[in-house]
């Protein structure tokens, strides 16, 4: 990994502007760098989002005690918060494997038990019911994209640093005269394409590897539709935006993934989801690639579980307990029609 920190890119950003070592009467000083930097930070984080790649992933732990009915993530010490990834928990004091929590639209009207169980997201808090234990709880979330101030903060995206100066020289340099060099800084950084909205140079260089990946396919622009669902990662239900269907609707392009659920009515993923039972069935013919996640956290293929065919088999520390609900996006073989063998239609 080749992690720079915030002073090592505006090293390098004025060494492309040709004002390194620095001098007490340099134009690009600390005042001209910070603001490109900002948005060269805000550009590379945008476009992780529109990608599907998460951001930098980071955990924090927290003591909850019994009756605790909600926190928020700066009661936990979190000041860069972004997103929820998952929350897991244990009894506090006890070496029992964690338990991955259930993120629910509406918290069930009943009595505290041992554990919380579930959770709803709202209003920038976590809502219990409650818990008549002491919780050790860990949330795993995103990072924020607030761009560092501090020159000794490490940015966790792996060899960001050229996209990160070149932009930032890109969008400073004209200032300063230098309006050739500043423009070929840009090019290099996101491509002749970036005014369109198409991401090239050095951005897709630093993406492409994560976006293959994560989605099993090379980098492209995948279809989306518009929905109600019942589990969203941003809380208390409402409007979501998932991969489209089109692979089963017979329209349109056809390199796009099926959504399956072990929740669907018949299931999807068939299996019983009870603690101890490991295998699990795609219920789909003709399986390519599988994106599997657990309460919305993506699994790893041969760290969490194999795949043999439309067959899933769970490590012993992965099996799925009572309170969870799998996915997947599944890549099948798709035969396209003959256009010259006629069809009946009713």
């Amino acid at each position: 990994m080749s992690y720079p920190t915030r002073g090592q890119v505006k090293q390098r950003y004025q060494q492309i502007a040709d004002d390194w070592p620095q001098a007490a009467t340099s134009p690009f000083n600390e005042q001209v760098f910070q603001p490109a930097f900002d948005e060269a930070y805000e550009v590379m984080y945008s476009f992780f989002l529109k990608n599907q790649i998460p951001r930098i992933e980071l955990m924090a732990c927290v003591d909850v005690p019994p009756g605790t009915t909600e926190i928020t993530p700066a009661d936990v010490g979190i000041t860069d918060f972004g997103d929820y990834i998952f929350l897991r928990e244990r009894i506090l004091g006890s070496n029992e494997k964690y338990r991955q929590m259930l993120p629910v639209d509406v918290l069930p009207q009943r009595q505290m038990e041992t554990y919380l169980r579930q959770y709803n997201w709202r209003n920038n808090k976590f809502y219990f019911v409650g818990a008549t234990a002491f919780i050790d709880l860990e949330i795993k979330y995103d990072q924020s994209a607030t761009p560092p101030t501090n020159d000794n903060t490490v940015i966790c995206v792996d060899s960001c640093i050229n996209f990160l100066a070149n932009y930032a020289f890109g969008r400073s340099g004209g200032r300063k005269g230098y309006k050739d060099e500043a423009s070929q800084a840009m090019l290099l950084a996101v491509g002749s394409g970036h005014t369109e909205g198409k991401v090239g140079g050095q951005l897709l260089d630093l993406i492409g590897p994560l976006v293959r990946s994560r989605q099993k396919v090379q980098i492209a622009h995948r279809p989306y539709q518009a929905g109600w669902g019942r589990f969203t990662r941003w809380g208390n239900g409402g409007f979501f935006v998932g991969p489209s269907q089109q692979g089963t609707t017979g329209g349109g392009s056809q390199n796009v993934p099926i959504q399956l659920s072990s929740e669907s009515s018949p299931p999807g993923i068939v299996g019983n989801i009870d603690g101890f039972n490991a295998v699990f069935v795609i219920n789909i013919g003709g399986v390519v690639s599988v994106t599997l996640y657990r309460n919305g956290v993506m699994q790893t293929q041969g760290a969490d579980y194999t795949l043999l065919g439309n067959q899933i088999t769970f490590f012993p520390a992965s099996i799925p307990v009572p309170t969870d609900v799998l996915t997947a996006e599944v890549w099948i073989t798709y035969n396209p029609p003959n256009p010259n063998v006629a069809t009946t239609q009713s």
